[in-house]
């Protein structure tokens, strides 16, 4: 004779499909959404300003002496056109602050931009450069949206920049915001999202 089978426990009832929710993942994020209102930085003014900006290069020294590198200049202003604390780095060894491909140099300004906002309590948008390296990528990248503007305005069709990082679409964001003919958006994910500049509608 076979041997009985236990009984199988019973499971509990699952809950019904309604209520049963997942966390989102970070990269199932809506495709579209304007880039701006995150990386928006505190607007400072005046005494506010200066003090950041002293805060910001004073920072930037500490972080470059525990990075071995030795009598580097620092200087940090307010960019009122972009809102942020624009410094600069004057040192001989800039090839190797800047890195291959700026890493370097953007994982110094990710961290100095975060401590900056801890320590004023808010956050604020810091550039941080040596040698002008981000002032001609942003050079080259406004001027490819200039050309883009005219391509607007000239077929009445949206113009897709090519994809770039978030630093490089704030400044787009916030360069073309305000503009009389063109609106700016932001498309795709992670690596692949860019800028597209769309028409505006015509005044009635």
């Amino acid at each position: 004779e076979r041997a009985e089978r236990a009984p199988r426990p019973q499971r509990s009832p699952r809950p019904p499909r309604s209520s049963r929710q997942r966390d989102p993942r970070p990269d199932q994020a809506p495709s579209r959404r304007h880039d701006s209102a995150q990386q928006r930085g505190a607007a400072l003014t005046g005494e506010a300003a200066e003090a950041a900006c002293l805060k910001a290069a004073a920072l930037i020294k500490e972080v470059l002496a525990l990075m071995s590198f030795e009598g580097a200049a620092v200087q940090a202003v307010w960019d009122s056109e972009q809102d942020r604390i624009k410094a600069s780095i004057e040192t001989p060894e800039a090839i190797r602050l800047i890195g291959p491909d700026g890493r370097v140099l953007e994982s110094l300004q990710f961290l100095v931009t975060l401590i900056m906002g801890r320590r004023l309590g808010s956050p604020v948008a810091v550039q941080v450069d040596a040698n002008g390296y981000w002032q001609s990528k942003e050079d080259a990248v406004l001027a490819d949206a200039r050309k883009g503007v005219e391509e607007v305005r000239s077929t009445g069709k949206p113009f897709r920049m090519p994809p770039m990082d978030a630093h490089m679409r704030r400044l787009i964001h916030r360069s073309l915001a305000g503009h009389p003919d063109i609106t700016t958006i932001s498309e795709g994910d992670g690596a692949w999202r860019k800028i597209v500049l769309r028409p505006l509608p015509a005044k009635k």
